[in-house]
C-alpha cells in the first residue's frame, strides 16, 4: 500500500510533539525561543532540536563569546549546535520513511520528507501547541538540511510558511551582525591600505614588503594587529601590478638563505604574484636568473631542497619563451636546473 505525504506528516507531528514535551518536562526552568526539525540531503534520519535562552548562554560561555557577535548568531540559529537535540521518538517514523523511499525513488522521496517535516510543525502550530498571541511570537519554527547548499533557502521558506509575519521577518535578519562584520572588514582593509597612500608607489610596496617580513619573523604587524593575516598583504602587493615585480624579487634575494618553513612558504606566495604579473621585462628576467643561480647554489649541497628554485624556474617558464616546464624531484630539487641557467632570451 502506497504511503502518502499526509501519513508521514501526521506520524512526524506525533513524534515531534512527544519530543518537545520531553524538552519542556526535562528543562522546566528554561525559556525556549526556537524549535526546528533537521535532516540531511539524503534524509535517512530526522532530529528535533530546541534552543533556549539559558542553554544558548551556556554555549556562548563555552566558546568564551558574547552576545551580538557573529558567533552568537551562528550558535543561536544553527540547530546542530543547540544543546537540546533528540531523535528517539522520531526513530519510530524511520520504517515509514524507508518504505516511502522504495516507493517513490530518491528525488521524490527527498522532496516529500522535507514537505512532511514542514507539515508536521504546521499541524502542531495550528492546534496552538507552541502557544498563541505573544507566547507564539516568542518562538521561531523552521526546518533545515544540515551541511547543504540548500540550507538557507529551506530554512527561510519553512519559516515563512510556519511563523507569524513578525517572527519570520526577524528570522530573515538573523545574520545581520555577520553581514555587518564582513562589510566592516572591507572598510578596515581600505583604511589600512589608505593609511600610507601619501607615499610613492615604490615606497608603498616596500612598506608592505617590510610588514610581510615582520609576519614571516613572527613579529607584530599593522596587519595582524587589525586581525588580518599575510594574505591581505599579498592582495595589496598584487594590486600594484608590474610595479611590484622587482621590489618583490629584491626582497626575496634578501631572504633566500632563510630555511625556516614560513620563509619558503612566503617566497612561494610572492613568486606567484611575479608569475601572474605578466612582467616579461629583461631586467626581471636577469633578476630571476640570478635568483635561480643563487638559490640552487644554496640548495645543491643539501639533501632536501627548499621549493624556491622550482618556483623561480616556474616564473621563467611562464614569463619568457624558450624555458621548459620545470619539474620537482622527490627531495624538492629542481630537475636539470643547469638547463635553466644556460638559456638566453632575445633582447
Amino acid at each position: 500500500m502506497l504511503i502518502t505525504e499526509k501519513e508521514l506528516s501526521i506520524a512526524l507531528a506525533k513524534a515531534t510533539e512527544k519530543t518537545y514535551l520531553d524538552f519542556k518536562s526535562q528543562f522546566p526552568d528554561e525559556t525556549f525561543f526556537s524549535f526546528a526539525l533537521y535532516t540531511t540531503d539524503h534524509p535517512t534520519m530526522i532530529c528535533a532540536c530546541a534552543n533556549s535562552i539559558q542553554s544558548h548562554q551556556k554555549r556562548l560561555d563555552h566558546y568564551n563569546s558574547s552576545s551580538n557577535t557573529s558567533r552568537d548568531e551562528y550558535l543561536r540559529w544553527t540547530p546542530s549546535e543547540w544543546a537540546h537535540i533528540d531523535s528517539s521518538h522520531l526513530k519510530e517514523v524511520y520504517p515509514i520513511m524507508n518504505a516511502m523511499e522504495e516507493q517513490l525513488g530518491f528525488y521524490r522521496y527527498c522532496d516529500t520528507v522535507i514537505q512532511a517535516m514542514q507539515n508536521a510543525l504546521k499541524i502542531l502550530d495550528e492546534k496552538f501547541f507552541f502557544g498563541k498571541g505573544d507566547e507564539r511570537d516568542n518562538i521561531t519554527l523552521f526546518i533545515t538540511i544540515i551541511d547543504s547548499k540548500k540550507t538557507e533557502s529551506v530554512e527561510e521558506r519553512s519559516s515563512k510558511y510556519l511563523n507569524p509575519k513578525k517572527v519570520h521577518n526577524q528570522f530573515l535578519n538573523r545574520y545581520e551582525i555577520s553581514i555587518y562584520e564582513e562589510e566592516n572588514k572591507e572598510v578596515i582593509k581600505e583604511v589600512i591600505k589608505n593609511s600610507i597612500a601619501n607615499l610613492s608607489i615604490t615606497n608603498q610596496i616596500l612598506y608592505w614588503l617590510n610588514e610581510y617580513d615582520k609576519i614571516a619573523n613572527s613579529k607584530k604587524s599593522v596587519i595582524t594587529d587589525k586581525g588580518f593575516d599575510e594574505y591581505l598583504l599579498l592582495d595589496f602587493l598584487t594590486s600594484f601590478g608590474k610595479n611590484a615585480t622587482l621590489p618583490i624579487l629584491n626582497y626575496i634575494d634578501t631572504v633566500l638563505e632563510k630555511e625556516e618553513t614560513p620563509f619558503d612558504t612566503f617566497r612561494f606566495h610572492l613568486l606567484k604574484i611575479v608569475k601572474n604579473s605578466k612582467d616579461n621585462d629583461k631586467t626581471v628576467h636577469n633578476t630571476l636568473v640570478k635568483l635561480l643561480a643563487k638559490s640552487c647554489a644554496i640548495a645543491s649541497s643539501k639533501k632536501s631542497w627548499q621549493t624556491t628554485p622550482f618556483h623561480i624556474a616556474n616564473c621563467l617558464f611562464n614569463l619568457f619563451d624558450n624555458y621548459p616546464e620545470p619539474n620537482m624531484l622527490d627531495n624538492n630539487a629542481l630537475e636539470s636546473y643547469e638547463e635553466f641557467l644556460n638559456i638566453n632570451i632575445q633582447s
